[in-house]
Protein backbone atom coordinates (compact mmCIF):
# COMPACT_ATOMS: atom_id res chain seq x y z
CA UNK A 1 0.00 0.00 0.00
CA UNK A 2 1.70 3.41 -1.15
CA UNK A 3 2.28 6.13 2.01
CA UNK A 4 0.22 8.87 2.05
CA UNK A 5 1.35 12.75 2.35
CA UNK A 6 1.22 12.49 5.69
CA UNK A 7 3.17 9.59 6.61
CA UNK A 8 6.09 9.96 4.31
CA UNK A 9 7.83 11.94 6.93
CA UNK A 10 7.85 9.63 10.14
CA UNK A 11 6.76 11.77 13.48
CA UNK A 12 9.72 9.65 15.19
CA UNK A 13 12.22 9.68 12.80
CA UNK A 14 16.18 10.88 13.23
CA UNK A 15 17.30 14.43 11.51
CA UNK A 16 20.14 13.71 8.78
CA UNK A 17 23.09 14.71 10.84
CA UNK A 18 25.09 17.89 9.93
CA UNK A 19 28.79 16.69 8.90
CA UNK A 20 32.19 18.02 10.82
CA UNK A 21 31.96 21.82 10.55
CA UNK A 22 34.99 23.81 11.49
CA UNK A 23 34.00 26.12 13.40
CA UNK A 24 35.61 29.41 11.65
CA UNK A 25 32.44 32.31 12.54
CA UNK A 26 34.22 35.47 10.81
CA UNK A 27 33.73 38.72 12.63
CA UNK A 28 33.10 41.68 10.37
CA UNK A 29 32.71 45.55 10.66
CA UNK A 30 30.03 46.75 12.54
CA UNK A 31 29.02 50.16 10.98
CA UNK A 32 29.24 50.89 6.68
CA UNK A 33 29.75 48.29 3.99
CA UNK A 34 30.21 44.97 5.60
CA UNK A 35 29.01 42.10 3.01
CA UNK A 36 25.92 41.18 3.78
CA UNK A 37 22.79 42.69 5.05
CA UNK A 38 21.01 42.51 8.48
CA UNK A 39 17.50 40.28 8.83
CA UNK A 40 15.49 38.22 10.72
CA UNK A 41 16.82 35.15 11.88
CA UNK A 42 17.72 32.85 9.26
CA UNK A 43 17.42 29.44 10.21
CA UNK A 44 14.14 28.57 10.19
CA UNK A 45 13.48 30.30 6.65
CA UNK A 46 15.91 28.41 4.74
CA UNK A 47 14.65 26.93 1.98
CA UNK A 48 17.43 25.62 -0.59
CA UNK A 49 21.37 25.74 -1.00
CA UNK A 50 23.76 27.60 -3.67
CA UNK A 51 26.77 26.51 -4.91
CA UNK A 52 29.74 28.74 -5.75
CA UNK A 53 33.80 28.19 -6.55
CA UNK A 54 36.56 30.21 -4.82
CA UNK A 55 38.56 30.85 -8.22
CA UNK A 56 41.63 30.22 -5.38
CA UNK A 57 42.86 27.39 -3.45
CA UNK A 58 43.63 28.67 -0.04
CA UNK A 59 42.57 26.53 3.05
CA UNK A 60 39.33 27.12 4.57
CA UNK A 61 40.89 28.81 7.71
CA UNK A 62 42.64 31.28 4.94
CA UNK A 63 39.19 32.18 3.47
CA UNK A 64 37.97 32.31 6.99
CA UNK A 65 40.57 35.29 7.17
CA UNK A 66 40.07 36.60 3.29
CA UNK A 67 36.24 37.18 4.55
CA UNK A 68 36.98 38.68 8.15
CA UNK A 69 37.38 41.77 9.25
CA UNK A 70 40.91 42.88 8.32
CA UNK A 71 40.55 40.71 4.84
CA UNK A 72 40.62 41.47 1.30
CA UNK A 73 36.82 41.21 1.09
CA UNK A 74 35.98 41.85 4.84
CA UNK A 75 34.16 44.60 3.61
CA UNK A 76 32.07 43.52 0.47
CA UNK A 77 31.78 39.78 0.92
CA UNK A 78 30.24 37.26 3.27
CA UNK A 79 29.70 33.39 2.42
CA UNK A 80 28.27 30.65 5.02
CA UNK A 81 30.59 27.87 3.82
CA UNK A 82 33.87 27.15 2.89
CA UNK A 83 34.39 22.84 1.37
CA UNK A 84 38.49 22.82 1.40
CA UNK A 85 40.30 20.43 -1.12
CA UNK A 86 40.94 18.21 1.85
CA UNK A 87 37.12 18.10 2.37
CA UNK A 88 36.88 19.74 5.27
CA UNK A 89 33.86 22.66 5.72
CA UNK A 90 34.49 25.66 7.40
CA UNK A 91 31.89 27.20 9.13
CA UNK A 92 32.28 30.93 8.24
CA UNK A 93 28.43 32.55 8.81
CA UNK A 94 26.70 30.21 11.51
CA UNK A 95 22.77 31.05 9.78
CA UNK A 96 21.18 28.62 12.29
CA UNK A 97 22.41 30.55 15.39
CA UNK A 98 21.06 33.99 15.31
CA UNK A 99 24.49 34.67 17.85
CA UNK A 100 26.58 33.82 15.30
CA UNK A 101 25.60 35.24 12.39
CA UNK A 102 22.42 34.05 11.76
CA UNK A 103 21.24 37.25 11.20
CA UNK A 104 23.15 38.14 8.71
CA UNK A 105 22.64 37.41 5.05
CA UNK A 106 26.15 37.44 3.31
CA UNK A 107 26.50 38.91 -0.27
CA UNK A 108 27.62 35.89 -1.53
CA UNK A 109 24.69 34.72 -3.86
CA UNK A 110 24.11 37.70 -5.76
CA UNK A 111 21.54 39.81 -6.59
CA UNK A 112 19.01 39.40 -9.07
CA UNK A 113 19.69 41.17 -12.43
CA UNK A 114 21.07 38.51 -14.21
CA UNK A 115 17.60 35.85 -13.21
CA UNK A 116 17.62 32.52 -15.33
CA UNK A 117 16.49 29.01 -15.38
CA UNK A 118 14.85 27.90 -11.71
CA UNK A 119 16.02 31.63 -10.53
CA UNK A 120 13.57 33.52 -12.59
CA UNK A 121 10.78 31.37 -10.50
CA UNK A 122 12.55 31.52 -7.22
CA UNK A 123 12.72 35.24 -7.07
CA UNK A 124 8.75 35.17 -8.67
CA UNK A 125 7.66 33.61 -5.21
CA UNK A 126 10.00 34.69 -2.60
CA UNK A 127 11.65 37.99 -3.70
CA UNK A 128 14.97 39.28 -4.69
CA UNK A 129 15.73 39.31 -0.76
CA UNK A 130 15.31 35.37 -0.48
CA UNK A 131 18.20 34.82 -2.67
CA UNK A 132 21.03 35.50 0.31
CA UNK A 133 18.20 35.42 3.55
CA UNK A 134 16.88 31.90 2.52
CA UNK A 135 19.40 30.02 0.41
CA UNK A 136 22.72 28.70 2.53
CA UNK A 137 26.05 29.67 0.26
CA UNK A 138 28.53 27.15 -0.08
CA UNK A 139 31.85 27.98 -1.83
CA UNK A 140 33.99 25.20 -3.03
CA UNK A 141 37.81 25.85 -3.05
CA UNK A 142 38.65 24.93 -6.61
CA UNK A 143 39.37 27.53 -9.96
CA UNK A 144 37.93 26.95 -13.79
CA UNK A 145 38.55 23.81 -15.21
CA UNK A 146 39.74 22.12 -12.16
CA UNK A 147 37.56 18.94 -10.59
CA UNK A 148 36.18 19.02 -7.18
CA UNK A 149 37.96 16.27 -4.98
CA UNK A 150 35.85 13.19 -3.82
CA UNK A 151 35.92 14.54 -0.34
CA UNK A 152 34.84 17.88 -1.36
CA UNK A 153 31.73 16.04 -3.53
CA UNK A 154 31.24 13.59 -0.39
CA UNK A 155 31.15 17.01 2.18
CA UNK A 156 28.79 19.12 -0.50
CA UNK A 157 26.42 16.03 -0.56
CA UNK A 158 26.65 15.59 3.56
CA UNK A 159 26.04 19.50 3.91
CA UNK A 160 23.13 19.62 1.62
CA UNK A 161 21.31 16.39 2.85
CA UNK A 162 21.62 18.18 6.32
CA UNK A 163 20.50 21.87 5.25
CA UNK A 164 17.53 20.49 3.18
CA UNK A 165 16.20 18.08 6.07
CA UNK A 166 16.36 20.76 8.25
CA UNK A 167 14.31 22.83 5.96
CA UNK A 168 11.66 20.75 5.55
CA UNK A 169 12.62 19.14 2.03
CA UNK A 170 10.34 16.00 1.77
CA UNK A 171 11.88 13.05 -0.31
CA UNK A 172 9.32 12.20 -2.67
CA UNK A 173 9.77 15.94 -4.23
CA UNK A 174 13.60 16.90 -4.29
CA UNK A 175 14.70 18.51 -5.83
CA UNK A 176 11.83 20.72 -5.57
CA UNK A 177 9.83 21.94 -2.83
CA UNK A 178 6.59 21.84 -4.21
CA UNK A 179 4.35 24.03 -1.15
CA UNK A 180 6.57 26.90 -2.57
CA UNK A 181 6.69 26.20 -6.14
CA UNK A 182 10.85 26.38 -6.28
CA UNK A 183 13.45 24.45 -6.80
CA UNK A 184 15.91 23.91 -3.43
CA UNK A 185 19.08 23.70 -5.70
CA UNK A 186 21.01 26.59 -6.96
CA UNK A 187 24.05 28.21 -8.46
CA UNK A 188 25.03 31.64 -8.34
CA UNK A 189 24.09 31.44 -12.07
CA UNK A 190 20.92 31.59 -11.78
CA UNK A 191 20.68 34.75 -10.00
CA UNK A 192 23.74 37.29 -10.97
CA UNK A 193 25.11 38.11 -14.67
CA UNK A 194 28.53 37.17 -13.23
CA UNK A 195 28.02 33.47 -11.89
CA UNK A 196 30.67 31.03 -11.24
CA UNK A 197 32.84 28.80 -13.88
CA UNK A 198 30.09 26.13 -14.50
CA UNK A 199 32.51 23.62 -15.41
CA UNK A 200 33.52 22.56 -12.04
CA UNK A 201 29.71 21.30 -11.68
CA UNK A 202 29.31 19.95 -15.01
CA UNK A 203 29.12 16.10 -14.84
CA UNK A 204 28.49 15.77 -11.22
CA UNK A 205 25.17 17.54 -10.50
CA UNK A 206 23.08 14.11 -11.63
CA UNK A 207 25.46 12.71 -8.71
CA UNK A 208 25.20 15.09 -6.34
CA UNK A 209 21.30 14.75 -6.95
CA UNK A 210 21.21 10.95 -7.01
CA UNK A 211 23.16 10.66 -3.09
CA UNK A 212 21.11 13.83 -1.79
CA UNK A 213 17.74 12.08 -3.17
CA UNK A 214 19.25 8.63 -1.47
CA UNK A 215 20.03 10.03 2.09
CA UNK A 216 16.86 12.18 2.61
CA UNK A 217 14.95 8.65 1.35
CA UNK A 218 16.06 6.22 3.96
CA UNK A 219 16.18 9.08 6.57
CA UNK A 220 12.91 10.20 6.08
CA UNK A 221 10.94 6.88 5.67
CA UNK A 222 13.82 4.16 7.12
CA UNK A 223 13.64 2.74 3.35
CA UNK A 224 15.75 2.59 0.23
CA UNK A 225 12.88 2.08 -1.82
CA UNK A 226 9.80 3.40 -0.39
CA UNK A 227 6.46 3.63 -2.01
CA UNK A 228 5.88 7.43 -3.32
CA UNK A 229 2.96 8.91 -1.53
CA UNK A 230 -0.41 9.36 -3.15
CA UNK A 231 -0.90 12.58 -5.14
CA UNK A 232 -3.27 15.09 -2.91
CA UNK A 233 -6.73 15.98 -4.00
CA UNK A 234 -6.95 17.41 -7.09
CA UNK A 235 -8.86 20.85 -6.84
CA UNK A 236 -12.42 21.56 -8.08
CA UNK A 237 -12.96 24.96 -9.60
CA UNK A 238 -16.10 26.89 -8.78
CA UNK A 239 -18.77 26.35 -11.03
CA UNK A 240 -19.93 29.70 -11.36
CA UNK A 241 -19.16 32.86 -13.83
CA UNK A 242 -16.53 34.57 -14.03
CA UNK A 243 -14.15 31.36 -12.02
CA UNK A 244 -11.18 31.79 -14.50
CA UNK A 245 -10.19 34.91 -13.87
CA UNK A 246 -10.63 34.65 -10.40
CA UNK A 247 -8.30 31.51 -10.42
CA UNK A 248 -6.05 33.25 -12.55
CA UNK A 249 -5.54 36.19 -10.76
CA UNK A 250 -3.02 38.74 -12.40
CA UNK A 251 0.14 38.36 -13.65
CA UNK A 252 2.26 41.00 -13.08
CA UNK A 253 5.03 42.24 -15.66
CA UNK A 254 8.42 43.87 -15.02
CA UNK A 255 8.63 45.87 -17.90
CA UNK A 256 12.28 47.21 -20.00
CA UNK A 257 11.95 50.78 -17.98
CA UNK A 258 11.84 48.75 -14.53
CA UNK A 259 7.96 49.62 -14.86
CA UNK A 260 4.98 47.10 -13.22
CA UNK A 261 2.57 46.14 -15.32
CA UNK A 262 -0.63 43.85 -14.58
CA UNK A 263 -2.07 41.73 -16.84
CA UNK A 264 -5.66 39.92 -16.19
CA UNK A 265 -7.07 36.69 -17.53
CA UNK A 266 -8.04 37.40 -21.20
CA UNK A 267 -10.18 34.31 -22.75
CA UNK A 268 -8.01 35.07 -26.02
CA UNK A 269 -4.72 35.79 -24.87
CA UNK A 270 -2.39 32.62 -25.36
CA UNK A 271 -0.97 32.77 -22.10
CA UNK A 272 -4.66 32.20 -20.34
CA UNK A 273 -5.77 30.23 -23.32
CA UNK A 274 -2.43 27.71 -22.73
CA UNK A 275 -3.14 27.78 -18.66
CA UNK A 276 -6.68 27.00 -18.24
CA UNK A 277 -6.02 24.15 -21.29
CA UNK A 278 -3.59 22.54 -19.09
CA UNK A 279 -5.64 23.40 -15.71
CA UNK A 280 -8.27 21.07 -17.51
CA UNK A 281 -5.92 18.49 -18.56
CA UNK A 282 -4.17 18.26 -15.02
CA UNK A 283 -6.84 18.94 -12.52
CA UNK A 284 -4.82 21.57 -11.23
CA UNK A 285 -5.12 25.22 -10.50
CA UNK A 286 -2.32 27.59 -9.69
CA UNK A 287 -2.38 31.37 -9.88
CA UNK A 288 -0.27 33.62 -12.44
CA UNK A 289 3.09 34.78 -10.83
CA UNK A 290 5.70 36.63 -12.74
CA UNK A 291 6.49 37.52 -16.42
CA UNK A 292 9.99 37.84 -16.60
CA UNK A 293 12.23 38.60 -19.75
CA UNK A 294 15.95 37.12 -19.58
CA UNK A 295 18.12 37.88 -22.99
CA UNK A 296 15.13 37.30 -25.29
CA UNK A 297 13.46 34.67 -23.72
CA UNK A 298 10.40 34.74 -21.66
CA UNK A 299 9.23 33.30 -18.64
CA UNK A 300 5.64 32.98 -16.84
CA UNK A 301 5.63 31.77 -13.32
CA UNK A 302 2.63 29.89 -11.51
CA UNK A 303 2.04 29.57 -8.35
CA UNK A 304 2.83 25.78 -8.31
CA UNK A 305 5.88 25.97 -10.18
CA UNK A 306 4.75 25.81 -13.94
CA UNK A 307 6.39 27.70 -15.93
CA UNK A 308 5.42 29.11 -19.81
CA UNK A 309 8.21 29.83 -22.00
CA UNK A 310 8.49 31.92 -25.36
CA UNK A 311 11.67 31.70 -27.31
CA UNK A 312 11.95 35.34 -28.93
CA UNK A 313 10.71 38.73 -27.61
CA UNK A 314 8.80 39.16 -30.90
CA UNK A 315 6.96 35.26 -30.51
CA UNK A 316 4.52 35.79 -28.04
CA UNK A 317 1.87 32.87 -30.00
CA UNK A 318 4.08 30.04 -29.49
CA UNK A 319 3.97 29.73 -25.75
CA UNK A 320 4.79 26.37 -24.25
CA UNK A 321 5.27 24.35 -21.51
CA UNK A 322 8.68 24.00 -20.08
CA UNK A 323 10.02 21.22 -17.34
CA UNK A 324 13.38 20.67 -16.17
CA UNK A 325 14.84 18.40 -19.69
CA UNK A 326 13.95 21.80 -21.35
CA UNK A 327 15.91 24.17 -19.39
CA UNK A 328 18.99 21.76 -19.60
CA UNK A 329 18.29 21.49 -23.76
CA UNK A 330 18.03 25.71 -23.87
CA UNK A 331 21.26 25.60 -21.75
CA UNK A 332 19.18 27.23 -18.63
CA UNK A 333 19.92 25.13 -16.07
CA UNK A 334 22.95 22.27 -15.55
CA UNK A 335 22.21 18.93 -17.00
Amino acid sequence: MSQTVADARPRTRQPVPFPPLVDLVVAKPTSGDAGFDRCEPRGPRIVGVCDHITAGEMSIEGYAAFFGIDGERGRDALVDTVIGRDGRIGLLNDWRDPKRGGTRAGWANGGSNGLEGPGVEFVARLGATAINQRLVSKEHVARSGQRLTDAQIAASIALDTAVLDAAGVRWHEYPRRNDLGIAVRYGHKHFATKGCPEDVFMGIVPVLDREVLAILTRYQTGSTNPDRPAPAPVPVPPKSPGWPERLFGALMRTMPDGTRRMYPYDPKGPISVAWLARCRKEGLWPTAGEWYTVGTKHFISFSNGWVLYSPRIDDYVNWRWVDRVDLVAEGLVAA
